[in-house]
C-alpha cells in the first residue's frame, strides 16, 4: 500500500515519488466526493418531497462507491437527516453507505428490513449495504416507516449551539478561518469550531453629494 510505504521508505527520491502519487489520488477522491455531492443535492432539488421523509435514500447507477459514505455525511450535517447513497456495483448488485443522526440506530433501522437484503453491517452512526435493484422500492418503503417510528419514539431534542468562545469584529478573518481547517475532517466527536460575534450596529450611511438636498 502507498501510504506505507511512504511510511517506511528511506529512500528520499521514492518518497517523493509516492507522496506526490498520492496526493493525486486524494484530489481524484475530492473531484469525485464533489461530483458526487453535486448530483445528490441535484436529485433533492428536483424533487424536493425526498427532504420530508425521515431519511434522505438516493440512488445513481455510476456513483463511485467509494466516496459515498463521504457524501452521505455531508448530506447528514446539512440537512441533520440520516443519508443512504446507493450505487450499482460491477456484479449488479446495488451497494450503499449509511450515515446517521445521534439518537437513530442506523443499522438496527436496516437490520429490521433485512429480508430484502443481500447483506448489512454496521454500527449505530454507519452501516453498509447490498441489494437487488428489484427490491430496493420495498425496502425503501420499509426503511422510511422504521425511521420514521424510531425517531418518533427518540423524541431527539433540535441541535444545541455549542460556543467554543466569543471573538471580536477584528478577528474575525479569512486568515482565522484558513487556521482552523486544518482541524478538519469534522464529524462526530469532532464538531467544527463556532466563535460567534457579539452584535454591533453600524452608523447610518452618509448621503452623497448629489442626495442632500432632495
Amino acid at each position: 500500500m502507498q501510504p506505507v510505504d511512504l511510511l517506511l521508505t528511506q529512500d528520499e527520491v521514492r518518497g517523493r515519488v509516492l507522496a506526490l502519487q498520492i496526493e493525486g489520488l486524494n484530489s481524484q477522491r475530492r473531484l469525485l466526493t464533489t461530483q458526487v455531492y453535486q448530483a445528490a443535492e441535484e436529485q433533492l432539488a428536483a424533487d424536493p418531497s425526498l427532504l420530508r421523509q425521515p431519511i434522505l435514500l438516493l440512488e445513481h447507477p455510476s456513483w463511485p462507491g467509494g466516496v459515498l459514505g463521504i457524501v452521505a455525511s455531508r448530506l447528514v450535517e446539512r440537512y441533520r437527516k440520516p443519508a443512504v447513497l446507493l450505487s450499482r456495483g460491477p456484479d449488479d448488485v446495488w451497494h450503499g453507505s449509511a450515515r446517521s443522526i445521534e439518537g437513530l440506530n442506523i443499522t438496527q433501522a436496516i437490520a429490521a428490513n433485512r429480508e430484502k437484503l443481500l447483506g448489512f453491517g454496521g454500527h449505530p452512526m454507519a452501516a453498509g449495504l447490498s441489494i437487488r435493484l428489484e427490491d430496493l422500492p420495498d425496502f425503501r418503503r420499509g426503511l422510511q416507516r422504521t425511521a420514521g417510528r424510531m425517531l418518533s419514539e427518540a423524541h431527539i431534542p433540535e441541535e444545541a449551539l455549542q460556543v467554543d468562545g466569543w471573538i471580536t469584529l477584528s478577528e474575525h478573518a479569512v486568515e482565522l478561518a484558513r487556521q482552523l481547517e486544518p482541524l478538519a475532517p469534522f464529524g462526530p466527536g469532532i464538531p467544527r469550531r463556532c466563535s460567534p460575534r457579539a452584535a454591533f450596529a453600524l452608523p447610518p450611511p452618509r448621503p452623497s453629494a448629489g442626495t442632500e438636498n432632495t
